[in-house]
């Protein structure tokens, strides 16, 4: 039986509660280069088939443990300069390296700094669904997730991401609210620029730091990148509380082109992976923060 590891099971019961998500069954369409069939197209990629700790996943708030070792996730920087980019599947930005700005987590589930490369922003084809990972079945509007690299075992992300505590990935569910949290209103107009595929443009002094939601409870696992190469080389870290976005951003995320100016093909929806099965079999796979 799988057993997830969390800070206070009565405290997150709760709070899935008043989340308000919906639970929601989404037609993924299956081509012959999507997600079910990357480990074939690519002997590097091999791990998206075969692989025994592949996320996303459906966590049960059932199987969670509480683990009262766990630490609170520490923070250090507070905003970013990067590119904001169309990649055709996704929206990205590229964090800079370099520079006097950025954002690194530390403590939480993990030993090491790891530093924020990549934000990637997952959204649905409605306002009901859209972010990878799910809680008992339900699903958010969309899932902003924030990939770290370990910064004090590796030069650079591609690297850390194909080894052993390399990556950690921070994600953030936001629900429909009014106003959208300060982060996501920051690249509403950047938007614009970024339409169809390959199209990116520079951000600056973006406020990172507003994205996390307050609390201090999350749910940890280890599992894998959610593109390939699939690499299971990645702490989860799902933070308990959404941050809200609002329908006039999620329909602006959804006008986004998958082909080029030139050649659109078709606009960037469900631009999630599919859930994948829970394998895990050891004691502690999963655990959530001690209450403090």
């Amino acid at each position: 039986m799988t057993i997830f590891l969390y800070r206070d099971i009565a405290r997150s019961l709760q709070d899935t509660l008043v989340f308000g998500m919906f639970l929601c069954h989404t037609n993924v369409l299956v081509t012959a280069n999507g997600p079910a069939y990357w480990g074939r197209l690519n002997t590097e990629w091999r791990l998206c088939n075969d692989g025994k700790l592949q996320s996303p996943i459906d966590i049960d708030p059932k199987h969670l443990l509480f683990d009262p070792t766990l630490k609170k996730l520490s923070i250090e920087g507070y905003q970013i300069n990067g590119l904001l980019v169309n990649s055709g599947n996704d929206l990205s930005i590229d964090v800079d390296d370099d520079g006097p700005l950025g954002m690194a987590f530390y403590s939480g589930p993990v030993c090491y700094r790891y530093k924020v490369k990549y934000i990637k922003i997952h959204f649905g084809i409605n306002d009901y669904t859209g972010s990878e990972h799910r809680i008992a079945g339900n699903e958010f509007p969309a899932e902003i997730q924030l990939l770290a690299y370990n910064a004090e075992l590796y030069g650079n992300y591609t690297q850390a991401e194909m080894n052993a505590h390399g990556l950690m990935n921070v994600a953030v569910f936001a629900e429909l609210g009014n106003i959208s949290n300060r982060f996501l209103e920051s690249f509403k107009v950047p938007l614009e620029k970024v339409r169809f595929k390959g199209e990116e443009v520079r951000v600056n002094h973006l406020p990172l730091g507003k994205l996390m939601p307050q609390t201090k409870h999350y749910v940890t696992y280890e599992g894998s990148q959610t593109q390939p190469g699939c690499h299971e080389t990645v702490t989860w870290v799902i933070m308990n509380r959404p941050v809200y976005i609002t329908k006039d951003l999620l329909h602006d995320l959804r006008q986004l082109n998958q082909g080029g100016r030139e050649n659109p093909i078709m606009l960037m929806k469900n631009n999630k992976r599919p859930l994948m099965p829970v394998r895990r079999l050891l004691d502690g796979a999963f655990c959530i923060t001690p209450m403090t």
